[in-house]
């Protein structure tokens, strides 16, 4: 089945993959660029893509690699927490008053990427998924 979007950069099958896979060796996530039907769109229009941006990584990536190394690893602080709701919240509340305490930006930075990551790891409590 394909899937043609007018205006879109090109038209990908279903079922791809989208444009991020992981790496079952590394267990980090990369970039690959969807499958593209090359030719007119549904109105005529030439499909064209840009490989070059498929492949740059966003450029957040740096926050969302840190952030995955916290949950992968849980810092200390945040084992002393029971990992049920009530312990996750604390843990949020916690981060959230180490980056209203950082002195620096490369403080606020860190308890940022920390912050960020508890909430996540919150969030994952109430999906069921960790």
């Amino acid at each position: 089945m394909l899937i043609l979007i007018p205006g879109h950069y090109g038209a990908r099958e279903a079922g791809d993959g989208g444009y991020f896979a992981k790496d079952k060796a590394t267990q980090s996530y990369y970039r690959t660029p969807p499958k593209v039907v090359h030719g007119a769109d549904i109105k005529g229009h030439e499909q064209k893509f840009d490989w070059a941006l498929v492949q740059q990584k966003p450029k957040d990536w740096e926050f969302m690699r840190q952030s995955g190394e916290v949950l992968s690893n849980l810092p200390e602080t945040w084992t002393a927490y029971a990992q049920d709701e009530g312990g996750r919240l604390g843990i949020v509340q916690m981060e959230y008053k180490e980056l209203m305490d950082a002195k620096t930006p490369e403080a606020r930075e860190h308890e940022l990427v920390h912050l960020a990551s508890a909430c996540l790891h919150l969030w994952r409590y109430y999906e069921h998924i960790s």
